[in-house]
């Protein structure tokens, strides 16, 4: 019994990554919230933020490193090529930031705090 949960946190755990920047966090559930998060997303701004096909560099605080990705829409998501859907929970914490803003990305229960550092163009 205790080698089956084992086993079953083990593969939460290998699976929360793919799930933070793949997943849809909003499961189509709100429509609002995710008519604002596309709106948002495809502002034409003053100044440079996160939005859709941004390529952006956060930085993790707690482990230290520095992370260069791409926002992207769903089909297109690919954790492998560090494509994030624009829905994941990853996705909608950048959706809107502005170098030197700070944020949290939160999913089951955990929060992966982050930094963006730079907005590629």
């Amino acid at each position: 019994m205790n080698s089956r949960i084992l086993n079953l946190w083990h593969t939460f755990i290998n699976d929360l990554p793919q799930h933070l920047v793949r997943h849809d966090g909003f499961a189509y559930r709100r429509p609002l919230s995710l008519f604002a998060l596309y709106e948002k997303a495809h502002k034409a701004p003053q100044q440079p933020v996160c939005g859709v096909n941004s390529r952006v560099t956060i930085y993790l605080p707690d482990s230290d490193e520095h992370c260069t990705l791409t926002l992207v829409s769903p089909s297109q998501a690919d954790p492998d090529q560090l494509k994030v859907s624009l829905l994941s929970p990853l996705g909608q914490a950048l959706v809107g930031k502005s170098p030197g803003e700070a944020g949290c990305a939160g999913s089951c229960g955990l929060t992966v705090p982050f930094r963006l550092l730079q907005i590629h163009r």
